[in-house]
């Protein structure tokens, strides 16, 4: 039979099945020895058999009522089984047999500070270590808690004291490359992190921790190589996956991320951060229903994470709604008032709103908090009133390490230079950035210019002069149609001076109900364009409403609208070919990925020109073309046509859309801020050379020689 100092030895030991067998062994000759039932218990919830452990426990118990370890570890069984009421009373009545028991001390303060009483359990971890100074998990569980509490250099004391008691203690180096990473000491951290890799080389979370400090120090590749291990290890991790995603996201491989988050979510459904970054792909995916369902989700489970709040912003600016836009923007503000992206943000909704100069306040407040926040550096490059702005700006880019920086940070870099340099009239450095930055842009979203032409080509054939419609259909409805950066946002400014006049923004309603209308067709159900278009706007009209379509692409559907809309109006913007994919060049446009490429955005423009040029020759009532360049060298005569054209009176307050307080929310809003003037006509000039491949393009298509 095995004596009681074997059996205690075989515990330390975690000799567990050895041990267990011996207790049983020994419990044959002394069925009434509490200890050899208290070891067998011990070394079952060792084993997971948590409720053999209990009997053998209980029955200790009953035997010994005067040991608290027995009745502690008595709780550590109904914990393993999620009983936590029953639990906390077992180590009270741990406490009860001892006051100074310090493991029922800890297991109390961890539920404390499980349930948010931080302070509660700081007080029990250290009634702990008064009454055992050399207990080690108080220390790292301590620690913890003054992580909560932001008081980071108490848990780095806490931390380091548990390494001195025990310098292998795995993750005591894992807690103290946490809390260095917190403290913003990355190289320390690191040092911290592979330390616990040396000692375990499989512990997932070392591996976990090691690439978001990788990440924090830009070395995008290596964390990725460190993250991808840790999903090795274990795969059921769903941190690993979300970790995985957020570098993936990092790099712009955006489906390779969104399969990681959502392996993620779908291993912890309640798990706020991955709800939040798979809003946050969707997002840039342009899947923007999805990626609103999933930020929403991630604000219910966790209603203060700042990011989810700021992206919640992005989400609205983009289904312009910009109030709402605001108020979740400054939310993430309320939650983290040092968030500099959430700042940025705010300034964009302001600038759309009429703000520049609350925008740039806020682009300046973020650059103070961040000075390496390329973001806000990009953002203050749009609106450059000096050259010593722009020198300005430079130098603080300049000074920014770029050395495995994220697609998006490189993109922003590039862009803002490029801004930059032009302000400076530095054109050659300005297009060298600008290559460079387009050329990070299109790898990640590649062109599908490919399916603009095809579709513009598909619905030339498709235009049929038999319809429903009567001639006064389509009153009031006006469609402003082009490329983007064609001018259209200051037409759209000047026409929506006019009181009775309704800007709907870039609304996709008419190619829905020019869908539907073939539905309809195919079916001889007589509906209208008409009726199928203001039943999907869903807004109230009176009869003499004017609406002001500007999703430009509507290009493709001129020859429907004036079919089926006679009285409808189309202005067709145009501008000098080689300004205009200048200006898309230097847009970073969202979701327009074509203009990232000179020639794919000359053979859009050739496509939209060829067709337009067609349903002109059909429809020359409905079309008017309005030339950018005669606007905006005799705005007085061009406007006073535009208007003779559309049957509206004049008034000199036409001639000053820049003083219009309304929204804006394209990409040409610091412009459309200005007042009318000339400034960009000829630009192409300035970058002849970078702009030779699409001048060729647009001169074989025999198109443009007069304009280029």
């Amino acid at each position: 039979m095995a004596d009681l100092a074997t059996i205690k030895q075989l515990t330390f030991a975690g000799r567990h099945q050895e041990c267990l067998h011996a207790c049983q062994e020994a419990l044959r000759e002394a069925p009434e020895e509490p200890l050899f039932y208290k070891h067998a218990g011990k070394s079952l919830l060792a084993l997971g058999q948590v409720e053999q452990a209990r009997h053998y426990l209980v029955k200790a118990h009953h035997l010994d009522k005067k040991d608290p370890e027995t009745v502690k570890d008595i709780g550590n069984c109904l914990n393993a089984v999620h009983n936590y009421e029953e639990a906390i009373k077992s180590y009270k009545h741990a406490l009860s047999i001892d006051p100074n028991y310090s493991p029922a001390l800890n297991n109390l303060a961890i539920y404390a500070r499980q349930s948010g009483q931080i302070k509660e359990s700081i007080e029990l971890f250290n009634k702990a270590i008064r009454s055992q100074p050399e207990f080690l998990a108080a220390y790292l569980n301590i620690s913890g808690s003054f992580r909560e509490l932001g008081q980071l250099d108490k848990a780095l004391t806490a931390t380091l004291k548990a390494i001195e008691l025990k310098p292998d203690h795995v993750d005591a180096h894992i807690n103290l490359g946490t809390i260095l990473q917190e403290q913003g000491q990355l190289d320390q951290a690191l040092a911290a992190t592979l330390k616990a890799i040396e000692l375990k080389p499989d512990h997932v979370d070392a591996h976990i921790n090691l690439g978001s400090i990788l990440i924090r120090q830009g070395q995008l590749d290596q964390a990725l190589t460190a993250t991808q291990k840790a999903v090795e290890l274990n795969p059921n991790y769903a941190d690993a996956h979300m970790n995985l995603g957020s570098i993936l996201i990092r790099q712009g491989q955006l489906d390779q991320a969104l399969t990681a988050t959502q392996k993620a979510v779908e291993l912890n459904p309640n798990y706020a951060d991955a709800h939040m970054n798979l809003g946050g792909i969707l997002l840039k995916q342009g899947e923007l229903d999805q990626a609103l369902t999933a930020t929403l989700k991630a604000i219910e489970l966790n209603p203060n994470l700042a990011n989810a709040h700021m992206h919640l912003g992005s989400i609205l600016i983009r289904q312009r709604q910009l109030d709402q836009a605001l108020t979740a923007t400054q939310k993430a503000v309320e939650l983290n008032p040092n968030h500099t992206d959430a700042y940025t943000l705010l300034g964009m909704i302001h600038e759309m709103k009429g703000d520049l100069r609350k925008g740039k306040d806020l682009f300046n407040k973020s650059l103070e908090l961040n000075p390496s926040n390329l973001w806000s550096s990009y953002e203050m490059s749009k609106n450059l009133e000096s050259t010593d702005e722009a020198i300005s700006i430079l130098s603080l880019i300049k000074r920014v390490p770029m050395m495995n920086r994220s697609s998006n940070d490189i993109i922003w870099f590039g862009l803002a230079s490029s801004n930059c340099h032009h302000r400076l009239k530095d054109y050659g450095n300005s297009a060298k950035y600008l290559v460079e930055a387009n050329n990070v842009k299109i790898k990640l979203f590649p062109s599908a210019k490919s399916e603009l032409i095809s579709l513009t080509k598909e619905l030339l054939g498709e235009v049929n002069e038999q319809s429903f419609a009567s001639s006064s259909s389509g009153e009031g409805r006006i469609f402003i149609v082009g490329i983007p950066r064609c001018g259209s946002t200051l037409t759209e400014s000047i026409l929506s001076i006019n009181p009775l006049a309704l800007g709907l923004g870039e609304t996709g309603a008419l190619p829905q109900a020019a869908n539907e209308l073939r539905s309809h067709n195919q079916n001889l159900t007589p509906k209208t364009l008409e009726g199928l278009y203001l039943n999907i706007l869903n807004i109230s009209l009176t009869a003499d409403s004017i609406t002001l379509d500007k999703n430009l692409y509507n290009y493709m559907h001129a020859g429907i609208v004036a079919c089926n809309m006679p009285a409808a109006k189309i202005i067709h913007c145009r501008r000098n070919p080689l300004d205009n994919i200048l200006s898309l060049y230097r847009s970073n446009l969202q979701g327009n990925n074509y203009t990232c490429s000179l020639e794919d955005s000359a053979e859009v423009l050739i496509s939209q020109e060829q067709a337009m040029l067609h349903y002109k020759r059909l429809f020359p009532a409905s079309i008017y073309t309005l030339n950018y360049k005669d606007l905006a060298n005799h705005p007085r005569d061009e406007i006073q046509r535009l208007l003779l054209w559309l049957g509206w009176e004049w008034d000199e307050c036409y001639l000053e859309p820049n003083k219009s307080t309304r929204t804006i929310h394209t990409a040409s809003v610091i412009q459309a801020r200005q007042p009318i003037n000339n400034k960009s006509v000829g630009a192409w000039k300035n970058y002849a050379e970078m702009l030779e491949p699409a001048r060729r393009i647009l001169i074989e298509s025999g198109l443009f020689d007069d304009e280029i």
